[in-house]
């Protein structure tokens, strides 16, 4: 059966993601080591750190996180650290900006 076209993307996505994890357990298991050790932190676009959350999970990684706003927060502390604004906290409710850990 042949993919719609506005099913395209998806499937592409997730061969990149099943190909881009399979070869990281190639490396760790040269190390000894394996996904369900790791406990990783995602950063990007949220629908795309689903897919990896969910494809890592097939993996055996059950511990990653979700990190929102990790641009926003990271320009405000370089902003704070150049003395460009003052020190006050990020103008961020979620103190570290992460959901999602062990879903």
């Amino acid at each position: 059966a042949q993919l719609q076209a506005d099913q395209q993307p998806d499937y592409l996505s997730g061969l990149l993601i099943g190909h881009e994890l399979a070869g990281l357990r190639a490396v760790l298991a040269m190390r000894g080591e394996g996904l369900e050790d790791e406990a990783l932190r995602l950063i990007g676009e949220p629908a795309l750190c689903e897919r990896y959350r969910l494809a890592l999970a097939e993996f055996g990684c059950a511990h990653t996180a979700i990190v929102e706003h990790a641009a926003e927060r990271g320009l405000w502390r370089i902003a704070v650290q150049a003395g460009l604004v003052g020190g006050a906290a990020a103008p961020l409710a979620n103190a570290d900006g992460m959901t999602g850990m062990g879903r």
